[in-house]
């Protein structure tokens, strides 16, 4: 299958260039549902992007243990309110001034120790809990941001997005109800989304 990509197909705009991944996974090995089966072999061509092809291996499946490694203590999480956050300034290149700072999820668990942002999200993505998730991260940054405000501190907060968040329809009140109540100007506040999201 590989070596009918070796050449080049022609469109009408020029010439185009294909490099398949292809990734094997095995019913009822790797999966009881096509669902399943499906998911395990686009895992295996991603975990074999350089060799192009590769059979699912349960160890190499990263969402896979994270799942089994987060999901319970992530649900935890969120219904106690365990989360915390960092702010990293945001300095000017031209002349080294303070113009903002970005918001970070940070998530130290009692048991798990430091859990990384990604992880965080990737499971809260597949777990359908990136709406709950959202609402903490927008509200706390708002929150905190506010008292910065009437500190003094000048300057915008970033608060970063998933790329799951621009389907979300509820986003926009989110962000709207968060701003009003948190008493923050919308136009001191900037949404970063990944750049995954545009590809």
């Amino acid at each position: 299958v590989k070596a009918c990509f070796d050449e080049q197909f022609l469109l009408d705009s020029g010439t185009v260039s294909l490099s398949p991944r292809v990734g094997i996974a095995l019913l009822p090995e790797h999966g009881e549902t096509a669902e399943q089966v499906l998911s395990a072999g686009q895992t295996a061509a991603e975990c074999h992007a350089e060799e192009g092809i590769g059979l699912y291996d349960p160890k190499r499946d990263r969402l896979n243990y994270a799942l089994k490694r987060l999901e319970g203590p992530l649900r935890q999480a969120l219904q106690d309110n365990r989360f915390q956050l960092a702010f990293q300034p945001q300095i000017a290149c031209r002349d080294h001034s303070f113009v903002g700072m970005e918001s970070l999820l940070r998530w130290q668990d009692l048991v798990l120790g430091q859990v990384r942002p990604d992880e965080v999200v990737m499971v809260a993505e597949h777990l359908g809990l990136m709406g709950q998730l959202t609402h903490w991260v927008v509200n706390a940054s708002l929150r905190e941001y506010a008292k910065l405000i009437q500190a003094g501190i000048p300057g915008t907060i970033s608060i970063n997005l998933a790329p799951v968040n621009l389907r979300d329809h509820e986003l926009p009140a989110l962000i709207q109800d968060a701003l009003a109540v948190w008493q923050v100007p919308a136009h001191r506040v900037v949404l970063e989304i990944t750049e995954s999201a545009l590809i």
